[in-house]
């Protein structure tokens, strides 16, 4: 099982931390991107696709989430891409990837329950204003998060209906 939790570190700053056990890093994010957004949507098309990436933007660099979807399980891995100049006359610069911070296995809904719970206990903590005003540049991610809890909703339902033998309601022989 993975744990995750994400919290907001300042104007514009968060952490997200992700554990298994045996490993656990701090995945940082900043203003330069809408990171819970961007995460709680890879997240959530996990439920029809089998992989999905996201993007946190930082100064010098990114980290790079990667989700593959194997059944009822996804792999995470989290990359960290460094830029380095190429060209320094021209100012042009690349991504190099520097490091896997972090990589490991867990079920689809119980990693997306997770992420659930932690919008949750953000929006509790800091509220829509108070989470705007120490994010900065993007509100809570309301949509989303709605989003998310309608495709966990749907998956728990499906469980319960191939487990009882059932398909809305209906009996199956």
């Amino acid at each position: 099982m993975i744990l995750f939790r994400y919290e907001l570190a300042g104007a514009g700053w968060a952490d997200a931390h992700l554990g298994d056990g045996t490993t656990s890093v701090e995945i940082p994010a900043s203003y330069l991107c809408d990171a819970l957004r961007d995460l709680v949507d890879a997240v959530q098309s996990l439920f029809t696709t089998n992989s999905a990436e996201c993007v946190w933007q930082e100064e010098p660099g990114e980290a790079k989430w990667i989700f593959l979807r194997k059944g009822d399980s996804i792999e995470i891995r989290v990359e960290w891409w460094n830029e380095t100049r190429t060209d320094p006359d021209r100012h042009e610069w690349q991504l190099v990837l520097d490091k896997v911070m972090f990589s490991g296995e867990a079920k689809l809904l119980d990693f997306a329950s997770q992420v659930d719970q932690e919008l949750q206990r953000l929006l509790d903590r800091w509220g829509l204003d108070g989470y705007l005003r120490e994010w900065v540049e993007y509100p809570f991610p309301v949509e989303s998060h709605q989003r998310l809890r309608q495709a966990i909703a749907r998956y728990q339902t499906a469980g319960q209906s191939e487990s009882t033998g059932t398909v809305s309601g209906t009996e199956t022989k």
